[in-house]
């Protein structure tokens, strides 16, 4: 969802859908919590929190502002570091394919939920597991600056109920839903599944 990468990103559109549109306007405004650190999932379990995530919504980076069919894949190696690799189409599903591959380490061993997201040598990012769910099937993730921010899932949709579930977790965070877009999963249209 960070890191590194080589494609030109002038040009880049952002897509907004008529339900990412609808989400700031219906979700209640909650309290918002913005001194401090944001809370997270109290205990992940690294190997069930593995595998294979489609992003449902974000706040974007300049980099994935305009993403479709996004998904994540998180693998633990055997020193323990976390390989994460983002894979999106720029723009529409036949859009260019886009591989963005990073390193996770893990901060906060009592709770794994917190990690430091590695983008190039010594730079690292934030990155807080906000919410997982009992059945590990939807997460969210999140930073504590508040700029970025991922509704995640097994599955490349959820339900309505459900994602303003977590939209107003996120509120509740002191993030501005307003930002939050969803990410167009059409993988009936795209290319291939990769």
């Amino acid at each position: 969802m960070i890191g590194a990468v080589s494609p030109d990103m002038l040009g880049a559109v952002s897509i907004v859908s008529p339900l990412g549109s609808a989400i700031a306007m219906l979700v209640p405004q909650c309290e918002r919590r913005r001194a401090g650190d944001i809370r997270t999932a109290s205990n992940v379990e690294l190997e069930r929190f593995a595998g294979d995530w489609f992003v449902i919504a974000s706040i974007p980076t300049p980099i994935d502002r305009d993403a479709c069919n996004a998904r994540e894949r998180y693998a633990i190696g055997k020193d323990g570091r976390i390989d994460a690799t983002y894979r999106f189409r720029k723009g529409r599903a036949d859009g260019r394919l886009w591989t963005i591959r990073r390193t996770g380490v893990v901060r906060n061993a009592r709770s794994n939920a917190i990690w430091d997201i590695r983008l190039a040598g010594p730079i690292a990012a934030d990155y807080r597991i906000v919410y997982v769910d009992e059945n590990y099937s939807q997460a969210i993730i999140g930073r504590n600056r508040r700029d970025y921010a991922w509704i995640l899932a097994r599955d490349h949709e959820i339900g309505h109920r459900e994602l303003f579930q977590h939209v107003r977790r996120l509120r509740e965070q002191g993030y501005d839903s307003s930002r939050l877009r969803t990410v167009p999963q059409h993988w009936n249209l795209s290319p291939t599944r990769s």
